[in-house]
């Protein structure tokens, strides 16, 4: 099985302001999602929570091809 190639920006650990920049959520939200296990878990280290940015990215087209496929999208 081949190895998947990812970019440095693929790769790259976004803070949470950066996060909640991106998405549509908020903090509370954000995490209800995390719990829930509808939105990535992050990646901590020293306390701190951290995404890469690959999951962020891959999270939003998801909800992009729900919404075109719901017919919401032109």
């Amino acid at each position: 099985m081949g190895q998947a190639h990812h970019t440095d920006e693929d790769l790259r650990l976004l803070r949470i302001d950066r996060v909640l920049d991106l998405v549509p959520l908020g903090r509370s939200s954000l995490y209800r999602s995390i719990k829930d296990g509808s939105f990535p878990a992050p990646i901590k280290q020293g306390g701190v929570a951290m995404w890469p940015n690959s999951e962020i990215r891959s999270w939003l087209h998801g909800k992009l091809a729900e919404r075109r496929d719901n017919g919401d999208l032109i």
